[in-house]
């Protein structure tokens, strides 16, 4: 009977309640650590997407750029073949000019 008593005794239960708060706060822990987790990695995640994103754009604008920079190099070259061309007629204007009009002499 003392036996069965003692094994219920007041200080038993308290360390069985003290033991259950622990687990209880213990769960609560792991809870919060895990949400913590997760929201450390959403937010990670999202970091890299917006710097996928960045990196894509990046690379968008620099083709962006270089078709800009050949065009302009294509308006150039045909700027200054039209400049030639209106050279070689002008030249061969004065040549003609000059050796239609030969001096009376």
């Amino acid at each position: 009977l003392e036996g069965s008593e003692h094994s219920s005794s007041p200080s038993k239960k308290r360390k069985a309640q003290q033991k259950q708060v622990d687990n209880d706060e213990l769960d609560t822990l792991g809870s919060a650590i895990s949400k913590s987790a997760s929201i450390i990695a959403d937010t990670l995640l999202a970091c890299e997407e917006k710097e996928e994103k960045r990196q894509r754009d990046l690379i968008h604008l620099e083709e962006r750029r270089l078709r800009i920079e050949e065009a302009n190099a294509e308006v150039n070259r045909e700027g200054l073949n039209g400049i030639a061309g209106a050279l070689a007629k002008l030249a061969n204007s004065f040549h003609a000019l000059t050796t239609h009009k030969k001096p009376a002499g």
